[in-house]
């Protein structure tokens, strides 16, 4: 007989629109100063379903230098110790303290670190794994969202409820997919290259740099995003 098919219903999305009282609140209980801007990931530490948190911290790098008080946050489960990998690479005075990798964080405390985040990215590309419910919970916040996005059957209108990332498939873009490559064992790199998908690091510089300026456009994205999911 086949395998019976089990159909798992995704949870909803609660709507809580993150008020300054409540980011105060969030940013005393973790230790994060409030004058910082946070930037979110919320991903798994997986060579294999995550390649694509190299990339941001490339990104990061390249315009952190220009930003002072601004923090990049990435959390998620990590069973296979992949955060140790990425976290040799972070190892210089510059990025130690700006870049936070928190494996294995509680949902309760991914929800107190939504509410704590200025910006939320999410680059992955979905043919293995489905992002959109996390970028709904961030726009549902009313946060500002980056991310890949499945286009026409995808949640972002781009430039309206959130800024839209370009997956850039092989061979157009042998530079993008480069960033992969220096930190992943052989046997990953085959399983990249047959994925074919990476994402462009000066696409996301130049959105991170646009939200990190414009405070405005920061609430007017987020406003639109929460009116969107609710």
């Amino acid at each position: 007989y086949p395998v019976p098919e089990i159909c798992v219903i995704p949870p909803g999305v609660d709507t809580k629109k993150v008020g300054s009282e409540q980011k105060s609140d969030a940013r005393h209980l973790l230790g994060i100063p409030e004058q910082e801007t946070i930037i979110l990931c919320l991903a798994d530490f997986s060579a294999y379903d995550s390649m694509d948190l190299l990339p941001i911290i490339c990104a990061f790098q390249n315009f952190a230098g220009k930003h002072a008080n601004v923090r990049l946050i990435v959390a998620g489960s990590d069973r296979y110790g992949y955060a140790n990998k990425i976290q040799e690479f972070l190892d210089e005075p510059s990025l130690h303290r700006r870049i936070v990798l928190w494996p294995n964080v509680s949902e309760s405390a991914q929800s107190l670190l939504l509410s704590t985040s200025d910006i939320f990215i999410s680059p992955f590309d979905t043919i293995y794994k489905d992002n959109q419910l996390q970028v709904l919970q961030a726009m549902g916040r009313g946060i500002p969202v980056i991310a890949t996005d499945d286009g026409e059957h995808g949640v972002i209108r781009h430039g309206k409820t959130g800024l839209r990332l370009k997956r850039i498939c092989l061979p157009r873009s042998y530079q993008a997919f480069s960033n992969y490559l220096p930190f992943v064992s052989y046997q990953v790199k085959s399983l990249i290259v047959s994925q074919g998908v990476a994402v462009d690091v000066q696409q996301m510089v130049e959105y991170l740099t646009m939200l990190i300026k414009d405070e405005a456009l920061r609430n007017t994205l987020g406003e639109a995003a929460y009116y969107y999911v609710s």
